[in-house]
């Protein structure tokens, strides 16, 4: 989903989005020159777009540009990420198989 500022701005105001808490994970700032970049990670309480209060691991990604001396914003991306160590279970499992793992674990 794309929407420029303005849509999102009223998505807030008009109770389309609601948040309700952010613990932030990680953040990288890259700076070259006048130009900056911002990643930062994440877990959002939010209630979106009708549906009911959930929980998202979300991945920001912004763009700045220095000008006259104050940074701005240029552009922002947002995506969901996981945890390094569920996508390594996860494939694991998948490459292994499953019988593998009843093999390995049947014993216990």
């Amino acid at each position: 989903m794309q929407q420029s500022k303005q849509v999102y701005i009223q998505s807030i105001a008009n109770g389309t989005l609601n948040y309700y808490s952010a613990e932030h994970e990680q953040m990288e700032i890259k700076v070259s020159g006048n130009h900056a970049t911002l990643t930062g990670r994440s877990r959002v309480t939010a209630a979106v777009f009708g549906g009911g209060r959930h929980t998202w691991r979300l991945q920001l990604h912004f763009n700045l540009s220095k000008e006259v001396g104050r940074w701005y914003f240029t552009s922002a991306r947002a995506s969901t990420y996981t945890k390094v160590k569920i996508f390594f279970i996860v494939f694991l499992f998948c490459y292994l198989g499953f019988d593998f793992w009843l093999q390995r674990y049947d014993k216990i």
